[in-house]
């Protein structure tokens, strides 16, 4: 699977890429399988000290069936939003902006309990960190019958390509002009959007 990347809206460098990856981790595998297409919707970790992404499927879902030998495709989505023609500075067309991740890679599926039981707790640990009394793990009774029912795989970020099309191809002012009308609309997307587009212009000029 190849995604179409202009070289102006290719991400600055890996590393915004993982923050993507990081920040918006809810994405959508997919693995074709001979005449077959499996997609599934899933919260990814990033396990930055092996290089590698972690996640659990639903053991009924045959889509883990067709992980090991065959190339998954991990999308994630981070910020996006409609950019309205009025926003601009010149005269143009509506459009939408967001920045958009693929990892590519050959699942291996995770069999041993001890090593699923600590994907379910980083993985948890991810999102039950900033709330009060966080969710544990440990002690819960119900969990191992759980994880029986679950399938845990990690897919190495061996491809990762990235698009950020973000109109960092415009300049300063008009990307700061942008952002201004963006956060003008209520929303954590917008706001999240006219960020990163501030952020890829100062990087654009480093």
């Amino acid at each position: 699977m190849t995604m179409y990347v202009p070289q102006r809206f290719a991400a600055p460098d890996t590393a915004a890429a993982l923050r993507v990856i990081e920040d918006h981790g809810f994405a959508t595998l997919v693995t074709p399988a001979g005449d077959e297409c499996h997609i599934t919707h899933l919260p990814l970790l990033l396990d930055r000290e092996k290089n590698r992404l972690l996640g659990h499927m639903a053991r009924p879902n045959r889509h883990h069936e067709h992980l090991e030998g065959n190339a998954s495709t991990a999308v994630f989505t981070g910020p996006h939003g409609y950019v309205s023609p009025n926003w601009y500075l010149a005269d143009t067309v509506p459009t939408w902006n967001y920045a958009v991740v693929h990892v590519q890679a050959v699942a291996t599926l995770i069999t041993d309990p001890a090593e699923l039981y600590v994907l379910v707790d980083r993985l948890s640990q991810q999102y039950e960190s900033s709330l009060p009394n966080p969710w544990r793990p440990a002690g819960n009774a119900d969990l191992a019958r759980k994880l029986g029912g679950i399938v845990g795989f990690s897919l190495p970020l061996e491809s990762l390509s990235a698009k950020f099309k973000l109109d960092q191809n415009l300049g300063t002012d008009a990307v700061e002009h942008l952002a201004a009308n963006l956060e003008s609309v209520s929303g954590k997307d917008h706001r999240q959007l006219a960020a990163l587009m501030r952020r890829q212009v100062r990087e654009n000029k480093q």
